[in-house]
């Protein structure tokens, strides 16, 4: 178990954290140019598909939720939303 101290954090923590800092800087630095609605879609949008993809595969111990057309069609209407915040 994790207490805290770096050698006793695994590498998939300190991996995961370092991700998670790109990401935020990452969507911080696309605001000025996208808009902060078309960031905010986008990052929502790559979370979506990685949890489809994720539920498809049962990762973590998930019950598996195979990928249908229903949400599929889900994912459709928010890249359309995302594509309508750059018109």
């Amino acid at each position: 178990p994790a207490t805290g101290v770096p050698g006793t954090v695994p590498l998939w923590a300190w991996i995961g954290g370092a991700l998670g800092g790109f990401y935020i800087t990452m969507l911080v630095l696309s605001v000025p140019v996208t808009g902060a609605l078309t960031a905010a879609t986008a990052g929502i949008l790559g979370q979506l598909v990685m949890s489809m993809i994720l539920d498809h595969f049962g990762a973590f111990g998930l019950p598996v939720q195979p990928i249908t057309w229903q949400r599929v069609a889900g994912l459709v209407l928010v890249l359309g939303g995302l594509l309508l915040s750059r018109a």
